[in-house]
């Protein structure tokens, strides 16, 4: 298996991995929309006041060589104390960003989808579909009320595009390398028939 091989395995597998994850957590937003927003906006405060904990004792350790950890230190328990307390503001925060960042994606996404139309790829329109409602539910996000449920639906929905997407560009990559290996042994076969002449 050469170098280049291996490479692709590896994100293809790592990028599948990262959308079924996307897809997992999906679920539980839709489920529990409320009980896991909190817990999403808690786990990162006391996460970053941990990780604030951590760059205070490397000040103590090593202040000569990396005073900046005192900084990094106060701005991340500060960060982390607004998380816990204020859950609310996070949350819309946080929503507004991944709302945009679903359009983005979704925009990416339907340019994709029009690659595959253009490939003839089976199932092109799935793709595109998809793509299209992630950019809808990426606007709902930032400003609708319920919105950790269309989050969820949101990453359920990317999931299955990142899904999609990653199959579909293996199946292209197989497919593209059938073709050249069928042509240069027909360029061979060619060069052996040139000999016996």
């Amino acid at each position: 298996m050469s170098d280049y091989k291996k490479i692709f395995e590896k994100l293809k597998w790592e990028k599948l991995v990262t959308a079924l994850l996307a897809v997992i957590l999906g679920i539980v937003f839709v489920v529990n929309p409320h009980g896991s927003a909190d817990f999403v906006c808690k786990a990162a405060g006391v996460a970053m006041i941990i990780v604030s904990a951590a760059c205070l004792i490397k000040y103590f350790a090593t202040a000569a060589l990396f005073p900046g950890n005192l900084i990094s230190a106060a701005v991340l328990l500060l960060v982390g104390i607004f998380f816990l307390a204020k859950t609310g503001v996070v949350l819309s925060v946080v929503c507004l960003f991944f709302g945009i960042f679903l359009v983005l994606d979704g925009m990416s996404k339907i340019h994709e989808g029009i690659d595959a139309k253009k490939a003839k790829t089976q199932g092109w329109w799935a793709f595109f579909l998809i793509a299209a409602v992630s950019v809808v539910l990426g606007i709902l996000v930032m400003f609708g009320d319920s919105a950790m449920v269309l989050l969820g639906i949101s990453l359920i929905l990317d999931g299955i595009a990142d899904m999609f997407t990653t199959l579909w560009l293996g199946s292209g990559i197989r497919k593209a390398k059938k073709r050249i290996s069928n042509a240069e042994k027909d360029e061979k076969d060619l060069g052996e028939m040139d000999e016996i002449k």
